[in-house]
């Protein structure tokens, strides 16, 4: 494999998959739509993730997302199992590097007693007060929303997109490995967080204004089925950039 570092220009990423979307725009609206049913489905109808069907609805906007990026490389047939079953392994990857993540988040109140800085009984006060914090600070306060949402962007090149290009590969055929996606994608970490601002930003703006009504948040959930499908383009751009350019 080449050593050499290939720069990903976000500016040429973001324009030919725009006008991408532009030429197919009928078949991208029809993939638009109907993940905006799913999503309705999700929010509307099982209203949740309680609901023991959710699950199943995971199940289906996998294979959904799936067949979209066979669709876009031209991979007939679009539903085919062996390339599914085989893409479940990086994602179990990703799932667990972003259960790692969370959970290490959860255990920094516990730093503390783990060094045997504090005694047990300080730490029952000490969590209760960081309970106390987040209920009125992370669920309350839209400025720590938005510092907890950039300090995402910073960990989602590492947990989310090359990860997610080795998805992409192994859906395509290619081997779907992790260790491949990172050393295709090396020198260009700053080029993902950008690119993970430039894609969060929207879907706060829409989560924010979701919140006025059940009406706008209708419609917001359209607006953002719409984003997720060009920034699906996007990714697959990127991954035609890293796997199949020379």
């Amino acid at each position: 494999m080449s050593d050499a570092v290939k720069k990903i220009s976000l500016k040429k990423v973001f324009f030919a998959s725009w006008e991408y979307l532009k030429s197919n725009w009928r078949i991208m609206g029809l993939f638009a739509l109907a993940n905006y049913i799913l999503m309705i489905t999700g929010v509307y109808v099982l209203g949740g993730t309680e609901h023991p069907l959710f699950l199943l609805l995971l199940v289906v906007m996998y294979i959904f997302w799936g067949a979209f990026f066979r669709f876009y490389f031209d991979k007939k047939p679009y539903l085919l199992l062996k390339p599914f079953v085989r893409s479940l392994v990086p994602s179990v990857k990703v799932i667990f590097a972003t259960v790692v993540v969370v959970f290490g988040v959860l255990l920094l109140p516990y730093i503390p007693l783990l060094l045997g800085v504090i005694s047990e009984t300080e730490m029952q006060s000490y969590v209760d007060e960081y309970l106390f914090f987040l209920q009125k600070y992370m669920q309350d306060s839209h400025l720590l929303d938005i510092v907890l949402n950039l300090a995402l962007v910073l960990i989602m090149p590492l947990i989310l997109y090359r990860p997610l290009l080795a998805w992409v590969a192994a859906l395509m055929g290619r081997r779907g490995s992790l260790r491949v996606a990172w050393s295709k994608t090396k020198g260009n970490y700053w080029q993902f967080v950008l690119m993970a601002l430039l894609m969060n930003i929207p879907l706060i703006v829409v989560n924010y204004v979701a919140e006025i009504s059940w009406v706008w948040e209708a419609l917001c959930l359209l607006v953002s089925s719409l984003l997720l499908v060009y920034y699906n383009l996007v990714i697959a751009r990127i991954y035609e950039f890293f796997y199949l350019e020379d």
